[in-house]
């Protein structure tokens, strides 16, 4: 939250963050359409009294540059309540269930099986695909599979869902961190996102 220097009008930080009530992210001196920016769980704190109530997160699909706002489920401990449970609208749209996990195992990961993905969907998709990139933001894989293919268990339907990723796809990583993301795609091209996740690569 640095102020370039020479943009605009110096304000004092703790005022500024007082009177706070969007956060705006843009490239600077240019545009740059190949780069896909993710923000993830921002939160404030500190806000006591006149805190502006939350507007959602802009889902941004990779069809257009245009923002969609939607509410995003929190992922908070449901302590005392049922797993049953229903949440108000999960299935109304099209997404990732935001509040079970994403979880990859075995991670970290040995070049001895494959990796598998547990994810859940809100309603059935066509193709998940498999983005993995360096720690740099650098994407180094996209593995796309449809809801047929023998690596999908469950057929990408709604509820929990798992990819199996091949080792042919991983052989040739070297030892450090990455990241994935799932994005899924139904049967009208929608797209969406999975959070950022982590993958561990260790040589034994």
């Amino acid at each position: 939250l640095t102020q370039a220097p020479y943009w605009g009008t110096s304000v004092n930080l703790s005022n500024a963050l007082s009177m706070a009530t969007d956060i705006q992210f843009q490239t600077e001196n240019q545009p740059h359409s190949s780069i896909d920016l993710w923000i993830d769980e921002i939160e404030f704190y500190g806000c006591s009294m006149n805190c502006p109530p939350s507007q959602g997160t802009p889902n941004i699909t990779p069809t257009g540059p245009t923002n969609t706002w939607t509410h995003t489920p929190t992922r908070t401990p449901t302590i005392g309540i049922s797993p049953g449970t229903p949440t108000p609208g999960i299935s109304e749209r099209f997404d990732f269930d935001w509040t079970k996990p994403i979880i990859a195992y075995p991670n970290p990961y040995f070049f001895k099986t494959p990796v598998a993905i547990d994810f859940y969907l809100t309603k059935p998709a066509e193709i998940i695909y498999f983005r993995l990139y360096t720690v740099a933001g650098r994407l180094i894989r996209e593995v796309p599979y449809s809801k047929s293919s023998p690596y999908i268990i469950n057929g990408l339907l709604q509820g929990k869902n798992t990819l199996q990723i091949a080792q042919s796809h991983l052989e040739d990583l070297a030892m450090g961190i990455y990241y994935y993301v799932l994005v899924a795609e139904d049967n009208t091209k929608k797209q969406v996102k999975s959070m950022v996740e982590k993958l561990v690569v260790i040589k034994q």
